[in-house]
C-alpha cells in the first residue's frame, strides 16, 4: 500500500511535510544515538523538545543555567 505524500508549493521549492510519513521507532533511536556528545544532544533536545531557535541555543552559557531551579534562561525574540 503506497502512502500518500503531500507537499507544501512555494515558488520554485517542495518542502514535504514530516507529518506525512512519520518515522519508526527504530529511526528515532538512531537519530537520537547519533550524536557524539552530551553538548550536541542537548542542542539538538533544546531546538526539537523545547522549541528554541537555533540563534537562541548558540548565545547559551553555562551562567544561563541553574541546575538547582530547573531554570534555563534564554534571551530571543520578545525576550
Amino acid at each position: 500500500m503506497a502512502i500518500p505524500l503531500r507537499f507544501i508549493l512555494t515558488g520554485k521549492s517542495r518542502f514535504l511535510l514530516s507529518a506525512d510519513v512519520p518515522l519508526c521507532a527504530g529511526q528515532v533511536a538512531r537519530f537520537w544515538n547519533s550524536f557524539r556528545t552530551f553538548r550536541d544532544l542537548a542542542m539538538a533536545a533544546l531546538m526539537l523538545l523545547d522549541g528554541l531557535r537555533s540563534s537562541e541555543v548558540l548565545q547559551l552559557r553555562l551562567e544561563d543555567l541553574s541546575l538547582s531551579e530547573a531554570h534555563l534562561g534564554v534571551l530571543g525574540k520578545g525576550h
